[in-house]
């Protein structure tokens, strides 16, 4: 989130920039490059989460329970990063004031489901109310977005992310998380887990010498 925030500070100016050049293509075109490159990066992240959670829990905090509150949550890492951008490309764009009501509308529900969830189902309760928050807060966004850019979400563009994630994720959970036992390994096993989720990004960005650039 620190690197996604980074990222996320320096395009609101540029959606600025664009809104104020009245360059519609041009916001679209960001919006959807943003988003993307977004959920490319989160992808990664839940790969490793998901794959390392119970080493993660056990090296770091003493408890495999622990770790299966992280593992739990992984799915929502893409949801949450994809929320911070959209936010971000709504603050850029004037909607200062509509991402305020969003995020009201979102505390609001999370105080409710808090009150219906928690008494009833303790921390499951509350790790679904964080994933049902998030994904409410970034229907909102998006659909925020769409009407006021014109921006269509492509979902077969998920496809490639999702699948390099998945395979990431199920060889480093089968070869790599088992024998994690200490801060080195795990940092290890996470950085040989990351290279086998960006390798193929690589490989499909190579071209011919001669090959025009896109």
């Amino acid at each position: 989130m620190a690197i996604l925030s980074s990222g996320a500070a320096l395009l609101v100016p540029e959606f600025a920039r664009l809104k104020a050049g009245g360059d519609r293509a041009g916001t679209v075109a960001l919006a959807k490059r943003s988003l993307y490159v977004t959920l490319s990066f989160s992808c990664g992240c839940f790969a490793l989460l998901s794959a390392f959670a119970i080493p993660v829990g056990r090296v770091l905090f003493g408890s495999e329970d622990a770790g299966r509150f992280i593992l739990y949550l992984a799915p929502v890492v893409p949801v949450m990063f994809l929320d911070h951008i959209a936010d971000a490309a709504l603050k850029g764009i004037g909607e200062q004031v509509a991402v305020m009501w969003i995020n009201i509308a979102d505390s609001a529900l999370t105080v409710l489901l808090i009150l219906c969830l928690l008494p009833r189902f303790g921390i499951v309760g509350y790790i679904l109310m964080i994933a049902l928050t998030e994904v409410f807060n970034f229907a909102l966004s998006l659909s925020r977005l769409m009407r006021k850019t014109g921006y269509r979400p492509a979902p077969y563009r998920a496809v490639l992310p999702l699948s390099f994630a998945l395979l990431s994720l199920l060889f480093s959970r089968a070869v790599l998380a088992g024998s994690v036992g200490s801060v080195p390994a795990l940092a290890l096993g996470g950085t040989a887990g990351l290279s086998l989720y960006l390798l193929p990004f690589l490989l499909l960005r190579r071209r011919p010498k001669n090959a025009p650039r896109p």
